[in-house]
């Protein structure tokens, strides 16, 4: 008997140890895996957030009401995890929206958005913005050096910015025009200009093929290179010719008509020249899209009115056309489907800045020949707005 208590008291000494750590594994479990751990409710863990990260129970609920709106999902973190180079991409912090209390539980928006630019690209939030005041500061000195293009893409920049005021605005207009005097309406050559390129005329050519192949007028060609009659063409001249085709908008309430590269308000279009325009009295010129229809030089005119002449010869003084007409055909907006409307010269120069005449757009003589030469019949619109 003696010798039986000698064993069972150690056994039971044994048997307790086991117990007491089996309970322990036990109750580290439950504390290790429940649902109502503090760290939970205070951070409010959602289905994005960060995996294999400690929450630091601290600093969780101070994470919430200091954020306004917007927070990291995955809140805090230890400091021997706080490197966020060293997360996999499956556990960056990735921002979402938290509704805050504001009267009708509406999310508020992320503070981080990207504006279009008037160019048509999209600027990079971490982008330095240049004032436009200081792009056109840069773009004088490059003019003093004789770098056009970029002095021209500065000014483009400025404008799209849009901060500038309409004086401003109008000035940036000028010196572009100025600008592309030289480097568009030019002979003078530019390589570096992407909008122009040298073309060696090849046997068998003529210029409305070359002209045709980028998209202007042969006319438009042999003023850039001093050609007034196509006869003379010679193999193996080398050529300045500029991409087309050119479009043009008209702004009613400024008088004014713009010549662009490529279509106004489109990825790659260019601003070249500003021309001052009449207009049709009692706002009679349709605004919406034209498409360049039949043009004449030394038109005739045919008069719509009783009174007066019916028909007015071309080179006659009192053919109020001037000496080009640039018909148009309405293809959307108010101009849908109308006709008998059209771009043409003046006899009267001081109708320009006015609305004089029967709808259509005035010019003066010598800036409509310019616009004629430029805009191509079926492929040049007019977008004509308020």
């Amino acid at each position: 008997m003696a010798r039986r208590n000698r064993f069972i008291g150690p056994a039971v000494v044994l048997l307790s140890a086991v117990l007491v750590v089996i309970s322990g594994v036990g109750v580290y479990k439950i504390l290790s895996s429940g649902s109502s751990s503090p760290i939970e409710h205070a951070s409010g863990p959602t289905a994005t957030q960060p995996v294999g990260q400690s929450l630091s129970t601290s600093d969780s609920s101070k994470s919430v009401s200091d954020l306004s709106g917007t927070m990291l999902a995955s809140v805090k973190v230890d400091s021997s995890q706080s490197s966020s180079a060293s997360m996999s991409p499956a556990t960056q912090p990735v921002r979402i929206n938290v509704p805050v209390p504001n009267g009708n539980n509406t999310p508020v928006p992320q503070t981080e958005s990207r504006i279009p630019s008037a160019s048509g690209s999209t600027p990079s939030p971490s982008a330095s913005v240049v004032p436009a005041k200081t792009l056109v500061e840069q773009a004088d000195a490059k003019r003093k050096t004789d770098d056009l293009i970029e002095a021209r893409k500065l000014l483009v920049q400025a404008l799209d910015t849009q901060t500038l005021s309409p004086a401003e605005t109008d000035d940036v207009l000028r010196r572009l025009s100025e600008i592309n005097d030289i480097v568009v309406f030019s002979p003078r050559r530019f390589v570096s200009d992407p909008y122009q390129e040298q073309y060696k005329v090849q046997p068998g050519d003529l210029m409305q093929k070359i002209a045709a192949k980028y998209n202007i007028t042969w006319k438009f060609l042999g003023r850039l290179n001093g050609i007034e009659d196509p006869r003379r063409l010679q193999v193996g001249k080398t050529l300045k010719v500029v991409h087309g085709p050119f479009h043009a908008m008209v702004d009613k309430s400024e008088f004014t008509l713009d010549i662009y590269i490529g279509k106004p308000g489109t990825p790659g279009a260019i601003f070249l020249k500003r021309f001052r325009v009449g207009l049709g009295e009692f706002d009679s010129t349709p605004t919406g899209e034209w498409l360049v229809d039949t043009k004449l030089e030394n038109p005739r005119y045919y008069n719509p009115r009783n009174e007066g002449p019916r028909i007015i010869e071309p080179d006659d003084p009192q053919n109020p056309l001037g000496e080009r007409w640039i018909a148009l055909k309405g293809v959307s907006g108010q101009a849908l489907g109308k006709t008998s409307y059209g771009i043409h010269g003046t006899i009267e120069p001081d109708s320009i800045g006015q609305k004089k005449s029967m709808g259509c757009i005035r010019m003066l003589n010598e800036d409509v020949e310019l616009v004629y030469d430029m805009l191509i019949t079926g492929k040049s619109t007019v977008t004509v707005v308020e």
